[in-house]
């Protein structure tokens, strides 16, 4: 009778699956949560490096849109914003009291700064306000640099409980600032001052041109 009881598999289908479901239902649980840690980890990437390549596309025209990039006609800094206001000349030379960059925190907060700060505050505007972290300008004479460091937005606990450890979320997007035409005009004016140099007495010596320079610097 016993032996017949054994070999009945009648129950056997909801036996396993009692046992076999609750794993699968927990691996599943892990792997929506891991989807979600993935999704967040790529959201922030997305976001710090939209803000980095609008940051740097727009740098050479405080007045452009922030979101498209279209230029205003007839609107644009002043003419010398490169040399003094983007600190170009105290880079070059390493002048005291340089600042070599800009930063602000984010969220990004209205206010009356330089215009270096001024422009990445355009863009930090931009940034959802659930996103924390900073917005760097740093500027090394020919290598200036716009960098987005985000943050996390919420706490996974159940995947950091099951991992028994605190699942740090941050990603940082750097872009160059380029400027095609504003090269151009700098390799076109440091041959004609070169020219003026080597003319001696009749075109500016370094002494004179290093005067006017600092000028521009003040």
């Amino acid at each position: 009778m016993i032996s017949k009881f054994i070999k009945d598999a009648r129950g056997g289908y909801t036996l396993e699956a009692s046992l076999v479901m609750p794993v699968i239902m927990w691996i599943l649980i892990l792997f929506l949560f891991f989807g979600l840690y993935l999704y967040q980890t790529a959201m922030l990437q997305q976001a710090s490096a939209v803000a980095a390549e609008r940051a740097a596309y727009n740098w050479d025209n405080s007045h452009k849109d922030s979101k498209s990039g279209s230029v205003p006609l007839g609107i644009y800094d002043g003419l010398y914003w490169r040399l003094k206001d983007d600190s170009m000349i105290s880079a070059l030379f390493g002048w005291a009291g340089a600042k070599g960059g800009s930063q602000i925190p984010l969220p990004a907060s209205p206010s009356s700064e330089d215009l270096a700060t001024t422009k990445l505050l355009r863009i930090g505007s931009l940034v959802p306000e659930n996103l924390k972290g900073t917005m760097d300008y740093q500027h090394q004479f020919m290598n200036r640099r716009v960098t987005v460091s985000l943050q996390r937005v919420v706490h996974l606990a159940p995947l950091e409980r099951f991992l028994h450890r605190d699942m740090q979320q941050a990603a940082s997007s750097s872009a160059y600032v380029v400027e095609p035409m504003e090269w151009i005009r700098n390799v076109n004016i440091t041959r004609y001052y070169g020219a003026k140099f080597k003319q001696g007495e009749d075109g500016f010596s370094p002494q004179k041109a290093g005067q006017a320079l600092q000028r521009f610097g003040k």
